[in-house]
């Protein structure tokens, strides 16, 4: 765990292995979720809007009832993962806690 200050400007510094974790470069976004009295940082990716312009233009095909049950279902299993992803940070956050402990 790493403890950090904030400056008299409201800045704080994020430490390197944060930056790493997230994989941060000068100049990228970042969110912040506020839940329950904790602040949880990801990192934002990038917007393309070329990409997305033409993406769009194809994504008329896929607009199907059955489409809109896969939609779903891969939104379900996104959901999942995601709690999973959380569960797994938390034992890391945990097993890291024990590392400094010692």
């Amino acid at each position: 765990m790493k403890i950090g200050k904030v400056s008299s400007r409201g800045r704080v510094t994020l430490p390197k292995m944060v930056r790493e974790y997230l994989r941060l470069h000068p100049g990228d976004s970042i969110f912040y979720e506020l839940a329950d009295g904790t602040v949880v940082l990801r990192r934002l990716e990038p917007f393309d809007p070329g990409f997305h312009s033409a993406l769009a233009g194809v994504l008329d095909e896929w607009n199907s009832p059955e489409d809109e049950t896969a939609f779903r279902d891969l939104e379900a299993i996104n959901r999942n993962a995601e709690r999973l992803n959380e569960e797994a940070e938390d034992v890391l956050t945990y097993q890291t806690g024990l590392r400094a402990a010692q």
